[in-house]
């Protein structure tokens, strides 16, 4: 049976003729920790995934410019364009916002790690990294003509360049290193991500990462966790 999805307390505050009370809800989790200013990348990357999270990321600016967001990845990749987008986003922002690995960051979303604020890039001890570069997923009943083709291979070698550019910005690595090295599957251990330049720490701690003592509760009947979208799109990464 499902165990549905965790619901906390979350207590408000309210004036009511000048009188402050208490107001209790219940929310589900991950809307509780959103208002902590902790977000989670945690499934293939795609455009509803992609917007959510910068959805969030605007709101949580606009609430408060200066405090710092958390953004836990968890994530095989996706989608390129969906992810470049949370890419930009994160940084032309006005806080910072601290990238978090645990699990497996792989593909875009160990582009997305690396996007993180300068000092501000972490990973669990565990966590396995993986670059590769961008290819071409072509749906089965795709009909394209030989024009077409060498128009979607012109701009996956755009979007190769961007992110063997971005890579290079954000590790200090050579031009050439990343485009060898992303030539096959590249797995590192948080170690050599460190050294490579992925990330910056290893380990995230309360002083780090803000982490409130939440009184937990939870409500059986909460609505199922949406399950992963497998989409046939072009331009996996």
């Amino acid at each position: 049976m499902p165990l549905g999805i965790p619901k906390v307390p979350f207590e408000d505050s309210f004036d009511d003729d000048n009188e402050e009370d208490e107001k209790i809800e219940w929310l589900d989790i991950y809307t509780r920790l959103h208002r902590e200013r902790i977000l989670f990348l945690g499934q293939p990357i795609n455009d509803q995934m992609a917007n959510t999270i910068i959805g969030l990321i605007v709101y949580l600016t606009i609430e408060d410019p200066h405090k710092d967001i958390n953004l836990f990845i968890q994530s095989s990749g996706g989608l390129i364009v969906p992810g470049l987008g949370i890419y930009d986003m994160i940084n032309h922002v006005g806080p910072d916002v601290r990238t978090i690995g645990l699990g497996l960051t792989a593909s875009m979303a160990s582009f997305i790690l690396s996007g993180g604020a300068p000092n501000k890039r972490i990973s669990f001890p565990h966590n396995r990294i993986l670059m590769h570069q961008p290819f071409l997923d072509l749906p089965e009943e795709a009909d394209l003509d030989l024009g077409d083709l060498e128009a979607e291979m012109e701009e996956l070698l755009r979007l190769r360049e961007i992110i063997v550019e971005g890579y290079a910005k954000r590790t200090g690595k050579p031009v050439e290193i990343i485009n060898e090295d992303i030539e096959r599957d590249f797995f590192m251990t948080p170690q050599e991500a460190q050294a490579y330049g992925i990330i910056d720490s290893i380990g995230a701690s309360s002083r780090e990462v803000r982490f409130d003592n939440f009184q937990s509760g939870f409500d059986d009947s909460a609505a199922e966790a949406e399950s992963n979208v497998d989409e046939s799109e072009f331009g996996q990464f």
